[in-house]
């Protein structure tokens, strides 16, 4: 019911709502009244007032019919466009899954072909010397940081005892994991590469230095950016070998 008296309205709106019905119904009217006056005939009111609401009503109903064509022929074209967008977006996704699909083929093919990266890599054998430097120190936290010159007390002779005892136990463990001959041995085959590693070459020559120790910069891998430690300066040769060993290096493109 309430679709057919909205159809209704719709329908004597578009058949009342343009001016150029009433126009043309008076013009129409008018030079009827003219002509008429003019041949010295007067027609009854009854005839004028039936020419207009014939003239008005077969342009309402023109008029009316045009806009319900244009809108008909605007919809068209829209619905024409919203399923050319429709199907151009389905192309781009079809396509674009089948750029996924070739792009996994073409990884499986690569990663076929690739071999694995050897446990034993140089990169991988310098991260597990430094983690194990890392969990060599950790197991063992120094809290004495350096013995008191010149005791005079019970109290300081017993700090310095704990501090003899502490770095002859951890010197001996440091022995026992051949940490000195790890070490140089890794940093001398990234110097067959050409790979530059400053002073740990010579530092980890020093019979006496014990990377990690807080005397040589610790082994806090969490500030390595503000402060180069030795074990920091240790890691960041692993980042300059690929899987296969072989230097990474990095050339600027010239344009």
């Amino acid at each position: 019911m309430h679709s057919i008296w909205s159809d209704l309205l719709s329908f004597l709106w578009a058949y009342l709502s343009h001016w150029q019905s009433y126009a043309t119904g008076g013009v129409v009217t008018g030079i009827i009244g003219v002509s008429e006056r003019l041949l010295g005939k007067q027609l009854p009111k009854k005839v004028y007032a039936a020419i207009f609401i014939l003239v008005f009503s077969l342009a309402a109903f023109f008029l009316a019919w045009r806009d319900e064509y244009i809108r008909a022929n605007e919809l068209a074209k829209v619905s024409i466009q919203l399923q050319t967008t429709t199907d151009n977006l389905r192309q781009q996704v079809r396509g674009s899954d089948e750029k996924d699909a070739e792009i996994k083929q073409l990884r499986a093919k690569l990663e076929a072909r690739t071999p694995p990266e050897s446990p034993n890599s140089l990169r991988r054998r310098t991260l597990k010397l430094v983690n194990d430097l890392n969990l060599f120190w950790s197991r063992r936290p120094q809290q004495y940081r350096a013995k008191v010159q010149n005791p005079t007390t019970d109290e300081e002779r017993q700090r310095n005892a704990a501090f003899d005892k502490y770095w002859i136990e951890a010197e001996a463990a440091y022995r026992n994991a051949n940490f000195r001959d790890r070490l140089l041995g890794i940093v001398r085959e990234y110097k067959g590469k050409g790979i530059a590693s400053g002073y740990l070459e010579q530092g980890f020559e020093q019979s006496n230095r014990m990377v990690g120790a807080d005397a040589f910069g610790g082994s806090d891998l969490e500030d390595c950016f503000r402060f180069m430690s030795d074990i920091c300066t240790l890691r960041e040769l692993a980042y300059h070998v690929d899987a296969n060993d072989q230097p990474i290096i990095l050339v600027l493109d010239k344009q």
